[in-house]
């Protein structure tokens, strides 16, 4: 079992916060669950009444306003939203 102080460094190496895999700086905001979350400047997500940058899909953030088409013939068309949600466009 590592040592608290082992555990320490190792936050404080990772200087990110960490979201499926992927890596965000500390003010990006995300929806995640109900919610918007901030990644802190402790590099941990906390509870945000901020608005985020887009959407994710993916792993790719995209704009307010981008639109995203499924990968099959019958997939219907999304919308990012200022909420940070893909919404149905029809």
């Amino acid at each position: 079992m590592p040592t608290l102080a082992h555990s320490e460094n190792v936050y404080q190496a990772q200087k990110v916060c960490w979201l499926s895999g992927h890596e965000y700086s500390p003010g990006a905001v995300v929806v995640a669950g109900v919610g918007a979350m901030v990644c802190s400047p402790d590099f941990v997500w906390v509870d945000t009444k901020l608005s985020p940058a887009g959407c994710l899909s993916d792993g790719q953030l995209s704009g307010v306003g981008d639109v995203h088409k499924g990968k099959t013939v019958d997939s219907s068309e999304t919308v990012c939203t200022p909420a940070g949600t893909w919404e149905n466009t029809k």
